[in-house]
């Protein structure tokens, strides 16, 4: 126990537990990000909308979140800026329809970016990963 070179007994008899923290692995990190994703989906339930976010979109959330030395808060920076803002700006507008699914889709360019569709109007609504934070292309 490294514990016992670094402190003197006083302190280490008043310690109940030691828990040591290890870096996330990235698949830990899908498990997160599922957990997050589930969080959007249930506050759009309320609205009576529904979310159907391909593998890929996960990915590339978690490509943009991963950092090991800081956990999962960047994953969690990651959802709201490539989905949660964008998102949100559509619901507020009233562009996405009441019961119809949104499929989450990622485009295929260079610079991949996260856009929504509907079955009829496959409306494209973009944030870039390289855009700043706010704005928007559509598409």
């Amino acid at each position: 126990m490294r514990q016992k070179k670094s402190f003197k007994p006083e302190f280490l008899n008043r310690l109940t537990e030691i828990v040591i923290f290890r870096p996330l692995a990235k698949k830990s990190m899908s498990a997160i990000v599922d957990l997050e994703l589930k969080k959007v989906s249930d506050r759009l339930k309320e609205k009576k909308l529904k979310l159907d976010i391909s593998e890929n979109v996960k990915e590339f959330l978690i490509e943009k979140g991963y950092d090991d030395k800081l956990g999962a808060r960047p994953l969690r920076r990651a959802v709201e800026k490539y989905l949660e803002d964008s998102l949100a700006e559509e619901v507020l507008s009233g562009s996405l329809r009441k019961n119809k699914i949104i499929r989450v889709l990622l485009t295929d360019d260079e610079d991949p970016s996260v856009y929504f569709s509907q079955e009829e109007t496959d409306k494209k609504v973009s944030i870039s990963s390289s855009t700043e934070e706010g704005n928007a292309e559509e598409s």
